[in-house]
């Protein structure tokens, strides 16, 4: 293997391991009440569609970077491979 491989392991299994220590850590309650609950006299949907289509040139621009780091990020997958082979 080579180091670039071995430090690709030795990051993935960091990863790994955090994620399971953040899990057994953080208490998930599956069968309980929410403590937390949702106000649903609030006029957030209102509001919320109003920002989204007064704001339209964010979006477009959001939409624009992803579609672009998309093709971009498949140009790359299918480049040909440099350098010939003797």
């Amino acid at each position: 293997m080579d180091k670039i491989s071995i430090f690709g392991l030795i990051i993935t299994g960091i990863m790994i391991f955090s994620l399971v220590l953040i899990i057994y850590k953080e208490p998930f309650p599956t069968f309980n009440y929410s403590k937390n609950l949702v106000d649903i006299n609030s006029d957030i949907g209102k509001s919320y569609s109003k920002f989204i289509w007064e704001e339209r040139w964010q979006d477009l621009i959001a939409q624009a970077f992803v579609m672009f780091t998309a093709a971009a990020s498949c140009l790359a997958m299918f480049r040909p491979k440099g350098g010939s082979k003797k």
